[in-house]
This record gives structure tokens, C-alpha cells and sequence, in this order.
């Protein structure tokens, strides 16, 4: 495993602020729970854990489907 991993860093609030810095590796309780356990899950194989990421909504409403 690596030592160090980039993460996204803000110590303040402001754009401006926003930096991208070095950090020792680490996972949220749930990714550690999957990854221990798998928690019952139907895991799709192979599975990269990210519970923690972010996305955007791009639609909503009765018409909008999910993609997988």
C-alpha cells in the first residue's frame, strides 16, 4: 500500500483556499465495513471503494432513470 495519497484540502473558507495536499491513506467506517465484511451486499466485482465521493444531479423527476 502507499504511503501518502492527494486529497483535496481546505483550511479556509474560499476558493482560493482550496489546495491539493499529501495524506496517509485512509477509508471511511462504511468502505472498511464492505471491504471487512461486505455487509450482505450483491457487490459487483470488481468493486473500487468510494462511499465518500462526490457527484452532481443532473436530473430529476418522474421520466428520470437511473444508469448503471
Amino acid at each position: 500500500m502507499v504511503e501518502t495519497m492527494q486529497h483535496w484540502r481546505l483550511d479556509e473558507v474560499g476558493r482560493a483556499h482550496l489546495r491539493l495536499a499529501e495524506a496517509p491513506p485512509s477509508l471511511n467506517f462504511r468502505d472498511k465495513l464492505v471491504i471487512e465484511t461486505g455487509m450482505g451486499l450483491d457487490i459487483p466485482w470488481p468493486l473500487t471503494p468510494g462511499s465518500d465521493v462526490a457527484g452532481s444531479v443532473v436530473a430529476s423527476g418522474a421520466e428520470v432513470r437511473a444508469t448503471r
